[in-house]
């Protein structure tokens, strides 16, 4: 009769069960919460490559406008972490970067002489690679987008145009197409002096090539231009339409190749000019130095050139009309190189303007009523017959005392 000993079969049905266990375990872990921390991982990549992205931007208009070099970062991907006795489906995430030609146009007049430039721009684009499904990220007109595979959108605000200024991000060069894991460096450099050209202009049009329209049509819907100024997305391109130069200088980056980054801007800054032509009755108001008004009317054409509705910080003054006391001073020149220059002093209770050019003439004083009184210098203006148009006035000096006026011209 033989005899069977069960306790050695219970103890390798337990190790079985518990290994059974520890496989289901794993397999649970592999099945789901694998896929679940890779997630993770490639979320926390997205949002550093975002950073970057925005960071590029940055740069790029740091670089432009201060005319110093600086190199961006882009961690293009990044690896799933190692996990004991789990498996990834990849070594993690990686990414392209790569760069798209952006046509410019550009259309401007000066006085009886038009001329039309053409210009080529880059977007740069990067496209992640893993599991999940991440938008790529688009710099394009300096505006950075998220592009989904049926949808664009945008966190950015528009910088192209203002009430005063155009500014046209224009990237030179190139970057190198990158497929990699690693982080990229970009070296953005400014474009050289005599890559740039500066234009004098009366009016300009632009129109700006863009792959994402429905974006720029919402980025512009807000857009604030000056009056008579159009802005619309017409097909793949953005328009601006009779921006005013009035004479100001149009800034032009010229194109550049080369395989790294050129960053410059496409600038029209208008903001010191507050008008252009005769003022009509209400005059138009001056509020500091260096402001300007164009094409005032020929000295001979002139009915009222007068300074009124003067507003003083009275607190500053300190007797009347000496060579410490509240002043400005007006130039007007025109294309010709004929200049005509007025300084003006108030004190307590009177105003005196000197003619400091083309020739001094005796001094005339304005007394209340008004307070401050009205400056009528029409008689000045008329007496030197030889500022025709176009022209320019300047506010050259503006002492602390005054807070602002208005000038008449007609």
């Amino acid at each position: 009769m033989m005899c069977y000993d069960d306790r050695a079969v219970s103890e390798v049905v337990g190790a079985l069960l518990l290994l059974g266990i520890a496989v289901l375990a794993l397999s649970a872990i592999q099945m789901y919460q694998v896929p679940e921390w890779n997630a993770g991982v490639e979320k926390q990549h997205f949002e550093q490559v975002y950073s970057d992205m925005f960071w590029l931007r940055e740069i790029t208009s740091r670089v432009a406008n201060s005319g110093i070099p600086e190199s961006a970062s882009i961690h293009m991907g990044t690896s799933y972490p190692d996990r004991m006795f789990l498996r990834n489906p990849g070594r993690g995430v990686y990414g392209t970067l790569t760069t798209y030609p952006l046509s410019i146009n550009v259309t401007y007049k000066y006085g009886s002489t038009a001329a039309t430039r053409n210009f080529t721009s880059y977007g740069i684009i990067y496209e992640p690679y893993g599991k999940e499904s991440y938008p790529s990220l688009v710099f394009e007109n300096g505006a950075l987008v998220k592009s989904f595979k049926q949808s664009n959108l945008t966190q950015d605000e528009q910088t192209l145009i203002t009430r005063d200024n155009i500014f046209v991000p224009v990237i030179g060069g190139r970057a190198k197409s990158v497929s990699s894991m690693d982080i990229e460096t970009l070296n953005v450099v400014p474009y050289e002096l005599n890559n740039i050209s500066m234009v004098k202009v009366d009016s300009i049009n632009i129109s700006i090539e863009t792959r994402y329209p429905g974006v720029w049509s919402e980025l512009l819907a807000n857009a604030s231009p000056p009056a008579g100024t159009t802005v619309n997305v017409s097909g793949n391109r953005i328009q601006i339409s009779n921006f005013p130069g009035i004479g100001q200088k149009l800034k032009l980056p010229e194109d550049v190749r080369g395989e790294q980054l050129y960053s410059g801007l496409m600038t029209l800054d208008i903001s010191n000019v507050v008008s252009s032509g005769p003022t009509g009755p209400q005059g138009v108001e001056i509020t500091g130095k260096n402001q300007e008004m164009r094409n005032l009317p020929a000295s001979l054409s002139t009915t009222k050139f007068i300074i009124q509705n003067i507003s003083l910080d009275n607190e500053s003054f300190s007797g009347c009309c000496s060579d410490t006391s509240n002043y400005f001073t007006l130039n007007v020149k025109d294309s010709s190189g004929h200049e005509w220059e007025v300084k003006v002093k108030f004190g307590d209770n009177a105003a005196r303007a000197n003619q400091t050019k083309p020739y001094p003439v005796p001094t005339q004083t304005f007394t209340p009523p008004p307070y401050p009184p009205e400056i009528n210098l029409t008689t000045w203006y008329q007496s030197y017959p030889f500022i025709g148009t176009p022209n320019r006035l300047i506010i050259k000096d503006w002492d602390r005392g005054i807070i602002s006026f208005n000038i008449l011209v007609t």
